[in-house]
């Protein structure tokens, strides 16, 4: 019982005391940045309420743990959020501790990732899911807009409102959900819809000739366009289907190169028994060709196989 208790506590990631927050280690950060960080980590946590210390200035303590308690303790907080951060090229990459002084162990780490310019979103956004993750799976909300009265939005196949809404659909977890829109009469649209954390996606449905539509809207500022089911406007190519072509593409010059290569072996070959004299560097020929071959063809194979296989992902999902 006792071991299922501590478990209990244990899980529960929300601090139930007052919180100290460490400045982040940064790597190859400038201190501008880690100001904006530190900056973010604690409106965050005002924004829920929660009561911060700030710890005495010390060493960095580099992600230890009982470095990281030690400064708690000091501070008299219950609980301390430490982290770092780096760059790769223009993304950010961080990493959130949230360490309990009293039980003396970390109770929950959380990453963040995305544009440097975003930095601070981002690392509000871990914040949440690191103290309040309740809160973080609520933290999205839809906004339907649409000129007819009686149509029904449905979320995750649970209906939550109809036209006209008096505000957005809140209430919603961060990341792809399942829109529809119904209305008598009409054919429905159905398609998914990208929920982006303290952000409202703006979500346009207009009738055209008895069939819901989806308004498209240039993507940022969370609005978006949602990937329907069904939809008959042509796609972009993916990436990825760019990337396997080009492999596959590879792959064919590469068999082709076997060809040749064969080709040439089989030269080799037929004079060998054609009585003529072999030299050494005919034989020396032969056997590079041989070679070749055998790579040749292998990696061409394997080549024409995998931009196939890379191709076929995108029109998979």
């Amino acid at each position: 019982m006792i071991v299922l208790a501590l478990a209990l506590v244990v899980s529960a990631a929300e601090p139930t005391g007052s919180v100290a927050v460490t400045r982040f280690d940064g790597l190859g950060v400038d201190d501008k940045l880690l100001d904006r960080i530190d900056g973010a980590v604690r409106e965050e946590l005002a924004t829920l309420n929660i009561s911060i210390v700030r710890p005495a200035p010390g060493p960095s303590c580099e992600g230890k743990i009982p470095c990281i308690i030690a400064v708690g303790k000091k501070a008299g907080a219950a609980s301390v959020i430490a982290g770092s951060v780096g760059l790769a090229g223009d993304e950010l990459h961080a990493t959130l501790k949230l360490v309990d002084v009293t039980l003396g162990l970390e109770k929950k780490s959380v990453d963040a990732v995305g544009p440097a310019d975003q930095a601070e979103r981002r690392v509000r956004e871990a914040v949440m899911k690191l103290v309040a993750p309740d809160k973080y799976n609520a933290a999205g909300a839809i906004a339907l807009t649409m000129s007819l009265t009686g149509a029904d939005i449905v979320v995750d196949g649970v209906p939550r409102g109809t036209t006209p809404l008096f505000g957005p659909v809140d209430g919603l977890a961060p990341g792809r959900r399942d829109v529809e829109v119904k209305y008598p009469g009409k054919h429905s649209w159905r398609g998914f819809v990208d929920v982006a954390f303290d952000e409202v996606y703006q979500l346009e449905v207009v009738d055209k000739d008895g069939v819901l539509v989806q308004v498209p809207h240039e993507s940022g500022g969370g609005s978006g366009t949602a990937r329907a089911a069904g939809a008959g406007k042509p796609q972009p190519i993916p990436l990825l289907t760019w990337v396997g072509g080009g492999v596959a593409v590879l792959g064919v010059g590469l068999l082709v190169g076997a060809g040749f290569a064969f080709a040439s072996a089989e030269q080799d070959f037929n004079a060998f028994h054609s009585g003529d004299e072999v030299s050494k560097e005919r034989l020396d020929h032969n056997l590079s060709m041989r070679i070749a071959y055998g790579i040749l063809l292998g990696s061409g194979i394997a080549s024409l196989a995998g931009g196939g296989v890379l191709a076929a992902v995108p029109l998979l999902e």
